[in-house]
């Protein structure tokens, strides 16, 4: 820990934060890969669940996530 004491804690804490992540700060601006759309899809999925609590059975809630990510055709 090689910060000067005069330091504001909250500044302190932001440049250890900035260290201690640095090589997954860098990767993230230096690669164009993202996991943004995987999350996107989870949360989709975990709001259909909410919404369709009272689904009977997996099946139906399975159509259902198929069916709003235009895996699955209406019948």
């Amino acid at each position: 820990d090689h910060l000067p004491t005069m330091l504001d804690p909250a500044f302190k804490k932001a440049i250890l934060y900035l260290n201690k992540h640095k090589q997954a700060i860098i990767n993230a601006l230096k690669y164009p890969y993202s996991n943004g759309k995987l999350e996107g899809k989870n949360n989709l999925i975990k709001v259909i669940k909410r919404v369709a609590f009272g689904f009977r059975t997996f099946r139906h809630l399975r159509m259902r996530i198929l069916i709003q990510q235009n895996l699955c055709d209406i019948i």
